[in-house]
């Protein structure tokens, strides 16, 4: 029989199941969609039931695809970060699952950020003070909510939620942990600094655990998932961290770029390292491997967002895309793609997004072409704070939904003036949960890069690129003082 590793990425708009075999070929894969609810300006929220339930019925679906060739060697996860929600003494969710593109608590962080202690949280615990972080979520919930907050058994992330209903014990990885505000990344341990300015205990939160250590589910969750008891779950990383691995991209110099629902740039050291400027993270993935990078709010979901609420069309990304590239150019518009406020370099939660230079020539065409091009801009200056931090990047490696379109690539490639391997379709995050689990498992794997695509930019669309971002920059700066007084309107 040949073994198969399951992985289970459980996503933003939604959970999507692999199953790889150890040369890293995807024999099965099964996604479930799961929605968003933004019950409050500046909220926003899931219901990790619904999400629980799609993880089920995932990976039911790809065990039961699956003929007697092949046997399951382990399940392995990756989840999105940032995360938080409240349960009772049962393990039943007493709030719904905060999730990362939460601005609830923009005034605590703010706090927080301005103090020394905020300065001493971030250089220990590598997370930016930002409304994103659990650290100010649970601040929010402390001041806003204090009845329930003084309630509650336990604060964890949807992964940790997962894990405690197939296994019966919260835990949680060092990366989803490195990446809340109150986990010491050098000392693998829960800061107390940051515990104490929440009003919370270590026994409040997960037990933390390497991404490679080894649980064991449920009877009952075996005999529901299909599966043997003696089945391993790889409690894993965050989708992020994964990324790298599944990109092939943890050697000095190589950067990953995701854009996804959302948008990011990584670089791996070899070390703890933080920026004097806290425009990035740095987070745990293995005992030499730290993940240093910058996160955008505001990705591919600004092209549903234009669809339907400008547009009321339920036009399919695709669709999207063939008319934003008809136009050759914007004609000189520029987007500032700040819809949800903005994590890195900015972390401004007050920023709103922007259309400037509208004139009567413009067309749909040129708004949707705009938007791609603002989300662009917006990983270029990312890629910018990070090379500070780390050095130059020498090899980019692109992943996430918007390779489908070569020319989405191609822009991006044009935009920042640097080539761009696209490995494959196979979502990086899962690859990365299957090349660590093979490798906690010690199976012999072989997942090499697998026909690179490269994208070469073009010199004249990146000069003018070149002096559009510029443009671009100097946007925010004017208007950021005004993006606040719109937010107190």
């Amino acid at each position: 029989m040949i073994n198969y590793i399951l992985t289970i990425d459980i996503g933003t708009t939604s959970t999507k199941a692999f199953a790889f075999l150890p040369d890293g070929k995807v024999i099965s894969n099964y996604q479930k969609a799961y929605s968003t609810q933004y019950p409050t300006p500046g909220f926003a929220e899931q219901d990790p039931d619904q999400i629980l339930s799609a993880v089920i019925e995932s990976i039911k679906a790809i065990v039961s695809s699956m003929d007697t060739t092949y046997k399951l060697a382990a399940l392995s996860f990756s989840s999105a970060m940032h995360s938080l929600m409240a349960v009772d003494t049962d393990g039943n969710p007493i709030t719904q699952l905060i999730i990362w593109a939460d601005n609830r608590s923009e005034s605590q962080a703010a706090e927080l950020k301005s103090s020394e202690l905020g300065n001493k949280i971030y250089g220990t615990c590598g997370t930016p003070i930002h409304p994103m972080a659990p650290i100010c979520k649970l601040l929010w919930m402390r001041e806003v909510q204090p009845e329930l907050f003084r309630h509650v058994h336990k604060f964890i992330s949807i992964k940790e939620y997962i894990f405690f209903n197939f296994t019966n014990k919260y835990a949680v990885d060092y990366s989803i942990a490195s990446a809340t505000g109150l986990f010491d990344t050098e000392n693998l341990n829960w800061f107390d600094r940051a515990l104490a300015v929440c009003g919370i205990s270590k026994d409040q939160l997960s037990t933390p655990y390497s991404p490679e250590y080894i649980f064991f589910p449920l009877q009952e969750v075996a005999l529901l998932l299909n599966i043997a008891t003696n089945t391993p779950l790889i409690i894993g990383a965050s989708d992020g961290c994964l990324a790298n691995v599944g990109s092939h991209a943890t050697n000095p110099g190589e950067m990953s770029i995701t854009i996804g629902t959302s948008g990011a740039v990584r670089m791996a050291v070899n070390q703890f390292k933080m920026d004097a400027l806290q425009r990035t993270f740095c987070y745990f993935l293995a005992e030499d491997t730290f993940i240093i990078g910058g996160a955008s709010n505001n990705g591919a979901f600004l092209l549903n967002w234009f669809s339907e609420n400008l547009l009321q069309s339920s036009e399919t990304p695709e669709a999207f895309l063939a008319s934003a590239f008809s136009a050759s150019s914007t004609e000189g518009l520029i987007f500032l793609p700040y819809l949800m406020g903005e994590r890195a370099p900015i972390y401004d939660a007050h920023a709103t997004g922007a259309y400037v230079g509208i004139g009567i020539k413009h067309r749909q065409r040129h708004f949707r072409r705009a938007i791609i091009e603002g989300i662009c801009f917006e990983i270029k200056s990312i890629i910018e704070s990070v090379e500070e931090v780390v050095m130059p990047a020498n090899k980019v490696f692109v992943s996430g939904g918007f390779i489908k379109s070569d020319l989405w690539v191609q822009l991006l490639c044009d935009v920042i003036g640097k080539p761009l391997s696209v490995d494959s379709n196979t979502d990086a995050s899962s690859v990365g949960a299957a090349i660590l689990a093979f490798k906690a498992l010690h199976i012999n794997s072989n997942f090499q890069t697998q026909s690179a695509k490269i994208f070469y930019p073009d010199e004249v669309r990146n000069k003018d690129y070149v002096r559009t971002y510029l443009v671009f920059k100097s946007l925010y700066i004017a208007l950021k003082d005004e993006f606040r007084k719109i937010k107190n309107f």
